[in-house]
């Protein structure tokens, strides 16, 4: 599942390629995946990118928003109209025109090809979500959410959040409603960096620990970011491009590898349905 650094890269590039550009049409697949009459955002031009935790926002001209979640192997990419669509493709947004920007790659020279955004999701969890943009925040989605690391996430927070919290320190940042943003892959990875036990419950975790903690989890999140997050076999980027982040994973799907830290073998254990992975010394 896109965490918060791959949800934040495809914002950045929405930000970077859509912004000013106008929808033309929708295509809508057999499966219908939009919350809201998809029309609505015929005709309006995308005006910014928005993100809360793992949940991609995106404005259009006349108040209006999408709120798009990716769940487990959804997609967007935006692609050259006459291309293959990518399969298991589900709405297609017609696009006028890109103009040409200078380091983009995206166009010609020109900016006279046709560009389509496409949704695409093989297992069908996502969702795309049409409200009126002062709306937004009053999803019931977003009002659920917890803090979010990198934006309004304290080390007093972390500290009460986990002062309170009798299960294990791992199914605890991956609360969507306590900690927002951070998922299994960037959990496991900030638990190696602080040297913590996974199966630890919060409450027990010492002051001193929590402080390295805290600062592990924005490391990873930022490291994330800056390699344009971590691709498995679902995970590309808005120009279909793979992020680097897996190629320097410590622990995460490790299982067997030497930690590089200490060389004991690392190990998978289940935890709340997921994989986890840690190193049983250097975490022990």
């Amino acid at each position: 599942m896109p965490e918060l650094p791959e949800v934040e890269t495809i914002r950045k590039q929405i930000e970077t390629y859509l912004v000013g550009l106008t929808i033309t049409s929708i295509e809508e697949r057999p499966h219908k995946m939009f919350r809201g009459n998809p029309t609505e955002l015929v005709g309006k031009k995308i005006i910014a990118a928005r993100r809360f935790g793992k949940l991609l926002v995106i404005d259009f001209s006349d108040h209006v928003s999408l709120a798009i979640h990716l769940k487990m192997t959804g997609r967007l990419t935006l692609q050259e109209k006459d291309k293959p669509l990518p399969d298991h493709t589900h709405v297609i947004f017609h696009l006028l025109p890109l103009p040409s920007k200078e380091g983009a790659g995206v166009v010609g020279a020109k900016g006279e090809k046709e560009f389509v955004l496409i949704y695409s999701d093989y297992r069908r969890f996502g969702f795309l979500q049409i409200v009126p943009t002062d709306k937004v925040e009053q999803l019931p989605f977003i009002k659920k959410l917890g803090n979010e690391p990198l934006k309004d996430f304290t080390l007093q927070y972390f500290q009460t959040l986990c002062a309170k919290a009798k299960r294990p320190i791992k199914t605890l940042l991956m609360d969507q409603e306590k900690i927002a943003g951070i998922g299994n892959i960037y959990v496991s990875e900030a638990l190696w960096l602080a040297k913590i036990n996974p199966t630890k419950k919060a409450n027990e975790v010492t002051t001193q620990e929590l402080h390295t903690l805290f600062n592990a989890i924005e490391s990873s999140l930022k490291e994330g970011i800056r390699r344009r997050g971590a691709s498995d076999n679902s995970y590309r980027d808005l120009l279909g491009g793979k992020g680097t982040y897996q190629n320097f994973f410590k622990v995460y799907n490790r299982a067997g590898e030497k930690c590089s830290r200490c060389e004991t073998s690392i190990e998978r254990i289940i935890q709340a349905g997921r994989s986890t992975f840690f190193c049983p010394k250097c975490q022990g």
